[in-house]
């Protein structure tokens, strides 16, 4: 089980500095977040549902955003992405790990960003927060599954650290250890 008071957001959220200068919000998915994350999955077009599920899915918005507005702080991190102006009531993306052995300590990542905020770095910024955040609260390694031609998903997770361990059926599973960091130092 994880620690879930050992965060470094807090009930705070953290302003980012997006590549083109745009800033944006970053905290922690809270359970009122339900209808937020909701509207923001309807804003997701069928093939970026298709690139995260593997399939297209009908009942997506509801299903996702219930699950995750629900999850269980001691196996799981979750975070959201707001506009630092403009409209609060806006979730422009979500990144998500969830303990897969408890033992080992690693968990399996996913993240979206609404069809219409991508390219602007979100995404890039809410997996490093998540990323660091998974250190911080111990875990040894991420994992993530992603379809081959999702090349920007791809290429992000190289930029992050993140190694190809296997790629079967057009499938590759990524990973980042961070014992190796822990390691080296």
């Amino acid at each position: 089980m994880l620690d879930p008071s050992k965060t470094a957001f807090g009930d705070n959220a953290t302003d980012i500095t997006l590549p083109q200068g745009d800033h944006c919000l970053i905290r922690q998915l809270r359970s009122e977040d339900e209808a937020l994350l909701r509207d923001m999955f309807e804003h997701c077009n069928a093939n970026d549902v298709y690139l995260r599920c593997f399939a297209a899915m009908k009942s997506f918005p509801e299903n996702m955003a219930a699950r995750l507005a629900h999850m269980n702080p001691e196996e799981e991190i979750a975070l959201v992405a707001l506009p630092a102006t403009g409209d609060p009531a806006i979730i422009l993306g979500v990144a998500h790990v969830i303990l897969e052995s408890e033992t080992a300590l690693t968990a399996e990542f996913d993240v979206m960003v609404r069809s219409d905020q991508k390219g602007h770095g979100i995404g890039y910024a809410l997996m490093t927060a998540l990323l660091n955040e998974a250190r911080l609260r111990g875990f040894s390694a991420v994992t993530g599954y992603i379809l081959q031609e999702n090349r920007a998903m791809l290429q992000m997770t190289d930029e992050l650290g993140f190694k190809v361990r296997h790629m079967v059926g057009g499938v590759a599973e990524v990973w980042i250890d961070f014992t190796e960091d822990r390691d080296a130092a």
